[in-house]
């Protein structure tokens, strides 16, 4: 089975977008997928945790499939969604300096996607 890591980064709606319909596209075709939300893109978990927010659907679908492999622990720190992440039971991550160690996902498999 391939493995894919989504590797969100962008501070860009529209790349974020596209990084969520391509992790739960790749897992509803068969992939090992999972998404890890570093930088920037951790701002988003607002609106992928408010109901009346633009990635709610797509959320809903993260979770119901347990893509969400890690929200870093730094950069949700840094853009203030470090609590939100936590009361949604979120997998944080900062064993790296505080950040996600992607060398974890390299060597369990994983080809590392950027967006």
């Amino acid at each position: 089975m391939k493995k894919a890591a989504i590797l969100t980064f962008t501070s860009e709606k529209s790349v974020f977008f596209h990084a969520l319909i391509n992790v739960i596209d790749m897992k509803d075709k068969g992939m090992d997928t999972i998404l890890i939300l570093e930088g920037a893109s951790t701002k988003f978990l607002e609106d992928m945790v408010r109901e009346d927010r633009d990635f709610h659907q797509l959320y809903l679908k993260l979770k119901e499939r347990a893509i969400i492999g890690a929200i870093c622990f730094a950069c949700s720190k840094m853009t203030k969604t470090l609590e939100l992440a936590e009361s949604e039971f979120l997998p944080i991550c900062g064993s790296l300096e505080g950040h996600v160690p992607l060398n974890e996902y390299v060597e369990a498999g994983y080809q590392i996607i950027t967006f």
